[in-house]
C-alpha cells in the first residue's frame, strides 16, 4: 500500500491484519471438517459441504477437494457426484480467488462436458460461472460471449432467461444502456423461477441506480432482498442489501447505508468470502466519505481511506482488478478532499491504466473526472478541463455523473475566466437535473429522496449560475435564477410536509 500517506498506510494495515487473524482462524476451524467415505458416502457429503458454503467456505472446499480425491482413486471422476463437486468448487474460487484459477477450473469443467452429450447440465453452469468469474475480474467482453454460450445450451426457459439477463447486464456495464431495461422489463412479465426472478430484480436495481432511478432501483431491490429471503439464500440476500445501501448513500441517508453495507461485511468475514469483503470494505469507504459522526462536522476521511485500502487489497488478492480500481477512484476522491492533490492525481493515473486494460468506461470516466479536480487543485485549469471533457465524452445516460462534469466544466472555465462557456455548462447542468428530478415526477417517488436530490444538485447548481451571472454584470437574470431556485426548494420541503395542499383549491 506503498500509494497511500503513511498514516492510512499504518491503520489499514491495522484493519487488514485483524481481518486476516478472522479468516486464519476460520481456516483452522476447517481442519476438523474430515470427510472419509467410510463414515459418510458421497451424495451426503456433498450436501454437507453445499450447507457449510454458508458458514465457513474453507471446510466446503475441504470436504470437497476430499470427494473429487476419492472419486479419482476410484476412477470414479466421470460421474455426476465428480461434476457436481467440481461446480462447487468453482463457486467457492469465485468468492475467495484467486479468480485465474476459477477461469481455468471453469474451461476445464466446459471442455470435459463437451464430451459427453449427458452433461449439458453442468455444462450450462460451467458456462455461467464461467461468466461470473470474468466477470467479478473485470473482463466484460469474456463474461458477455460466455453466458452467451450458455443461452446456446440452456434446455430450460427459466437457465435461458438467467443467461439473458446476464448478457444485457454486460451491456450495461459496457456503458452501453440503449434499450436495457425495457429488455429487461419485458422478462419481468414472463413466469420465472423464483431464483431467476430474485437475480433479474436485483439487475434491474443495479442499473436504475446507476441511472439514477433511485425510487426505482430502491423498490427493485427490496423485492430482490424478499426473494432472496423467501429461498433462504443469505449470501445473495446480503449482497442485494449492499445494493440497496448504495441507493440510501445516493439518496442521503448514509446511516442507513452503512447499516446495510456493515451485513455484507459481517456475513461475508464470517464465511471467509474474501470476494464480498473486499467489496463490502470498498462500499463501507466510499459510505464513510459523507457520513458525518455525532458531534462532527465533517466525514471521518481517515475512516473512509482505512476501508478503501483494506478493500483495494482484498481485491487484488481475488483477482477482482475493477473494484480494485474503484476503490484507487475513491482514495483519490478522499485525498482530493484533504487536499492531498498530488497523491490524487498518480492514483487516479494508476485507475486509468486498469479501466483501459479492462475495458471500463465508467471506471475510466469516473477517473477522468477526479484527475481534473485534482489538477484543479494544483492550479492546472487547463488540465483539469481537458480530463473533465474526457469524461463528458464518454458518460452516456449516467445523469448524476453527467451533471457532476458539467459542474466541474463550468467551475474549470470560470476559474480560467471564460465566463460564456462557464455559463454554457451551468445551464447544461440546471438541464440534466431536471431530468434526473423528472425519474421522480414518474415514479412513486419518495419525497426524502426528491429533496435530498435537490439539496445536492440543484442547490449548487443554482449557486454556482448565480455567481457566473455576477461576474458577467448580469445581476437581473441573476436575481431571477435566485428566485426560481428558493422556489423549487420551499415547494419540494412544502410538499414532503402537506402532500394535500387543499388550501390551494
Amino acid at each position: 500500500m506503498e500509494f497511500l500517506l503513511k498514516n492510512h498506510e499504518d491503520s489499514a494495515h491495522t484493519l487488514l491484519g485483524e481481518i486476516r487473524r478472522r479468516l486464519r482462524a476460520l481456516e483452522q476451524d476447517s481442519c476438523v471438517q474430515q470427510w472419509c467415505h467410510s463414515d459418510e458416502n458421497v451424495s451426503d457429503a456433498i450436501f454437507r459441504a453445499q450447507l457449510m458454503k454458508n458458514t465457513n467456505l474453507f471446510a466446503s472446499k475441504k470436504i470437497l477437494d476430499s470427494v473429487v480425491e476419492y472419486l479419482k482413486d476410484t476412477k470414479i471422476e466421470v460421474s455426476d457426484y465428480f461434476y457436481q463437486c467440481q461446480i462447487e468448487c468453482l463457486s467457492i474460487y469465485i468468492q475467495q480467488g484467486p479468480l485465474t484459477t476459477a477461469i481455468t477450473l471453469a474451461q476445464n469443467i466446459v471442455d470435459q462436458c463437451k464430451q459427453c452429450s449427458t452433461r449439458t447440465r453442468y455444462l450450462f453452469q460451467a458456462c455461467m460461472l464461467l461468466g461470473e468469474a470474468y466477470q467479478s475480474g473485470g473482463d466484460i467482453v469474456n463474461a458477455k460471449t460466455s453466458y452467451q454460450a450458455a443461452k446456446q445450451i440452456a434446455t430450460s426457459i427459466g437457465d435461458r432467461t438467467n443467461a439473458k439477463i446476464h448478457i444485457v447486464w454486460c451491456r450495461h456495464l459496457k456503458n452501453d444502456n440503449t434499450g436495457v431495461i425495457d429488455k429487461l422489463n419485458k422478462i419481468c412479465h414472463a413466469d420465472l423461477d423464483l431464483s431467476v426472478k430474485g437475480t433479474l430484480l436485483y439487475v434491474l436495481g443495479c442499473i436504475h441506480r446507476v441511472l439514477a432511478h433511485f425510487e426505482k432501483a430502491e423498490e427493485m431491490l427490496h423485492n430482490a432482498c424478499q426473494v432472496f429471503s423467501e429461498l433462504g439464500n443469505k449470501i445473495k440476500f446480503d449482497i442485494c442489501q449492499s445494493e440497496l445501501g448504495r441507493v440510501y448513500r445516493a439518496t442521503g441517508d448514509f446511516s442507513k447505508a452503512l447499516e446495510l453495507q456493515k451485513e455484507l461485511y459481517q456475513s461475508a468475514l464470517k464465511r471467509g468470502d474474501i470476494a464480498n469483503l473486499g467489496i463490502s470494505c470498498s462500499l463501507l469507504g466510499f459510505t464513510y466519505q459523507y457520513y458525518r459522526p455525532l458531534h462532527s462536522s465533517n466525514p471521518d476521511l481517515n475512516l473512509s481511506v482505512q476501508y478503501l485500502a483494506v478493500g483495494m487489497q482484498l481485491s487484488i488478492e481475488v483477482g477482482a482488478k475493477d473494484n480494485a480500481g474503484w476503490c484507487l477512484n475513491n482514495i483519490a476522491k478522499a485525498y482530493i478532499k484533504g487536499k492531498h492533490f498530488h497523491e490524487a492525481l498518480q492514483l487516479c493515473k494508476k485507475r486509468l491504466a486498469i479501466a483501459k486494460e479492462t475495458g471500463n468506461t465508467t471506471g475510466e470516466g469516473t477517473a477522468y473526472g477526479n484527475a481534473g479536480l485534482a489538477c484543479r487543485g494544483l492550479g492546472e485549469y487547463n488540465q483539469a478541463a481537458e480530463y473533465h471533457r474526457s469524461y463528458l465524452k464518454i458518460v452516456g445516460e449516467r445523469y448524476l455523473d453527467k451533471a457532476w462534469m458539467e459542474h466541474e466544466l463550468a467551475l474549470d472555465y470560470m476559474l480560467l475566466g471564460d465566463y460564456e462557456c462557464a455559463l454554457e455548462y451551468a445551464l447544461h447542468e440546471l438541464s440534466t437535473n431536471s431530468t434526473i428530478q423528472s425519474h421522480y415526477n414518474t415514479t412513486c417517488a419518495s419525497d426524502k429522496s426528491k429533496v435530498a436530490n435537490f439539496e445536492k444538485n440543484h442547490a449548487r447548481c443554482f449557486n454556482l449560475l448565480q455567481y457566473i451571472l455576477v461576474e458577467m454584470g448580469k445581476h437581473e437574470v441573476a436575481l431571477v435564477y435566485a428566485d426560481i431556485g428558493r422556489a423549487l426548494s420551499i415547494s419540494d420541503l412544502f410538499f414532503q410536509q402537506a402532500p394535500s395542499p387543499f388550501w390551494l383549491l
